[in-house]
């Protein structure tokens, strides 16, 4: 029995220092094939000035090309929820007297609590890699081993290829744009999607906990002298006129919402979802709702000289 357990713990041993020799490989070895989204929070800046959080959409409308006083706290399919736990744990990042915005896209008050949401588990699994356990919605340890300390374990996909020294494909920014049609039938998709599925009842299920994290991230700005911004960052036109023709109640809905917020919170709102600069120009998209990198270095530019620039004058 004794030479059986020795055998165990040595043969534990050897496998314990195989997966940490293995993952030190793995972690060091640099290689687009791994490269994640939430690879940018390793270095999140000190005294931020201009900076966004959100969804998808504030991950794509705004593109600050590399400068240091401005940072994107976006991630895909992000809610503000989350927006205010990655701002609570980098707020001494930002430099007082800055600007954030906070984008509200037409889905993001709305249905059910993120942590009911079928695809919770999944998406929860990011924020493992950069935010500190009491910031982690349903904190597991096992999950953290894996996706922290051991990120070995999880790299089904790019394991191989990394050790290969795969270069994965990318796309280009100048890719040429889907012609109208594909906007068209995308749009109908997100309709479904964004406003259709949220609906019960003649009504729309509104999510309470959202709202909560909106006026909480506005508190948070105020506390360190930052001025939030609320924003709907541009559409196509072929998004925002499937909703208005099929769910026509449901924009003076949003919209009263919004004005609630800004009237209670005291944040300006600006409204960029219809402008023409943007929404008529499918060139700067590359699906009805999300702006392609073109238009989010155009958006930045123009948001940075509409609203920031005038909001920093004395």
């Amino acid at each position: 029995m004794k030479k059986f357990l020795l055998k165990l713990f040595v043969l534990t041993l050897i496998s314990l220092l195989s997966l940490y020799y293995i993952n030190e490989l793995y972690v060091r070895i640099p290689n687009p094939a791994k490269i994640t989204e939430t690879d940018k929070f390793q270095s999140v800046p000190d005294s931020i000035m201009i900076s966004n959080i959100g969804s998808s959409h504030g991950y794509h409308s705004f593109i600050y090309e590399e400068n240091p006083q401005c940072f994107n706290f976006a991630l895909i399919s992000q809610s503000f929820a989350y927006d205010y736990r990655i701002l609570l744990q980098y707020q001494d990042n930002l430099a007082e007297d800055g600007i954030m915005f906070i984008p509200i896209s037409y889905f993001s008050l709305f249905g059910p609590p993120e942590t009911e949401q079928g695809v919770f588990h999944s998406k929860n699994k990011q924020y493992y890699r950069f935010l500190r356990p009491e910031f982690i919605m349903e904190f597991d340890y096992r999950v953290y081993i894996m996706e922290k300390v051991f990120p070995v374990l999880v790299a089904y996909d790019d394991f191989i290829r990394v050790f290969l020294g795969y270069v994965p494909k990318t796309v280009s920014p100048h890719a040429e744009t889907p012609d109208e049609s594909f906007f068209l039938s995308h749009a109908k998709e997100r309709h479904q999607a964004h406003i259709l599925s949220n609906k019960h009842d003649g009504g729309w299920i509104m999510n309470n906990s959202e709202l909560e994290a909106v006026y909480d991230i506005i508190e948070l700005c105020k506390s360190k002298n930052i001025t939030p911004i609320l924003i709907t960052v541009p559409f196509t036109q072929a998004y925002t006129n499937e909703i208005a023709i099929n769910s026509p109640d449901f924009l003076p809905e949003f919209d009263n919402i919004i004005k609630e917020i800004s009237e209670q919170s005291g944040a300006e709102y600006y409204d960029y979802s219809h402008d023409q600069r943007f929404s008529n120009d499918y060139g700067l998209f590359f699906d009805s709702d999300h702006m392609n990198e073109t238009g989010g270095l155009q958006f930045t530019e123009i948001v940075v000289t509409e609203i920031v620039e005038r909001s920093t004058k004395p």
